[in-house]
């Protein structure tokens, strides 16, 4: 009898420690979700500023660039007006073309997101993964077409911008000479 009183008191005892090391364990998982949270809002936060700065100091570049463009254009050949005006234009078109893209890809992601946060408990797994590789085979794609953007967008625009600075060096010498 006696030893069945100790063996009961040994599995109860085994049985809140292991409750207080489950609780402990939620509490530690519940802890570390909660910094991934705010880690999360942190990051986002950060590089929506970052991505809005860029966005602004690119605008206000093509912005300078026309209006140099337009002021000094009585300066260029006609060939060099219209090829800086053509590869600048391209640039811009292919910056606004990213923009869209970028932001036609942001909202597929975030709907599938939504989707899996609607999703009832027993079916939010199966459907966030089913989320997340869908956007890791997305972003593969997309980041394959923002190399070619980019390409684009710095090779046509710096062209453009080359051609103005060279006919500007161009002006200046010829009237030191």
């Amino acid at each position: 009898m006696e030893s069945d009183i100790q063996n009961q008191l040994r599995i109860a005892s085994e049985t809140i420690k292991a409750q207080a090391e489950a609780q402990e364990r939620k509490r530690q998982e519940e802890e570390y979700s909660k910094r991934i949270d705010a880690l999360t809002r942190v990051v986002s936060a950060a590089y929506d500023k970052s991505s809005n700065y860029t966005k602004l100091v690119i605008a206000i570049g093509y912005a300078a660039f026309f209006t140099v463009w337009e002021k000094t254009k009585y300066l260029l050949s006609d060939q060099q007006m219209l090829w800086a005006g053509l590869l600048i234009t391209i640039s811009c078109l292919f910056f606004i073309l990213w923009e869209v893209i970028k932001m036609t890809v942001t909202g597929i992601h975030e709907n599938r997101w939504y989707v899996s946060i609607a999703a009832s408990p027993q079916d939010f797994d199966k459907v966030f993964s089913v989320a997340t590789k869908n956007a890791q085979r997305l972003n593969i794609k997309f980041i394959r077409f923002w190399y070619v953007a980019l390409a684009v967008i710095l090779l046509s625009g710096l062209s453009g911008v080359g051609i103005l600075l060279y006919s500007f060096i161009s002006q200046i010498i010829k009237q030191a000479l």
